[in-house]
C-alpha cells in the first residue's frame, strides 16, 4: 500500500489545545516528508512506512466466526478498553447484530459484557 495522501487521526485531547495541535501537525508533516524521501531513495513502501506514526489512517479487513467476534466484543466493549478500539467494537457489534440479532442480542443489551 502506498500512503500517497497524508491522512492521520488527531486525538480530541490534542485537538482541544491549539499549541498541542500545532506541534502534532508539524510532526505529522515531518513524518510524511521523511516517508516520501525514503521512497525517493528507492526503498520499498513497506520499508519507508517505518517512519509513519501510529496516527496514520489505515484500512483493514478482518474476518472471524461468531465465537471469535463475541470474544473480541466482550473484551473491547469494556469501559476500560482504549476509546478507539471501543468505538470500533461498538460499530462491529451494530453490524453483526444486524446480520444475526439472536447471536449478539445479549451483547447489544450489555448483559454479557464485563464492566470492571
Amino acid at each position: 500500500m502506498n500512503e500517497s495522501i497524508p491522512e492521520f487521526i488527531t486525538p480530541e485531547e490534542i485537538e482541544a489545545i491549539p499549541e498541542a495541535k500545532e506541534i502534532y501537525e508539524k510532526c505529522m508533516a515531518q513524518c510524511w516528508e521523511a516517508y516520501s524521501k525514503l521512497q525517493g531513495l528507492g526503498l520499498k513502501n513497506e520499508m519507508a512506512r517505518y517512519v509513519l506514526p501510529n496516527a496514520c489512517k489505515t484500512k483493514i479487513c478482518v474476518s472471524g466466526n461468531f465465537r471469535e467476534w463475541r470474544n473480541f466484543l466482550k473484551l473491547r466493549l469494556s469501559p476500560r478498553a482504549q476509546h478507539e478500539i471501543r468505538n470500533l467494537a461498538f460499530e462491529v457489534l451494530n453490524r453483526l447484530y444486524d446480520i444475526a440479532p439472536s447471536c449478539f442480542e445479549d451483547l447489544k443489551n450489555g448483559t454479557s459484557i464485563q464492566m470492571t
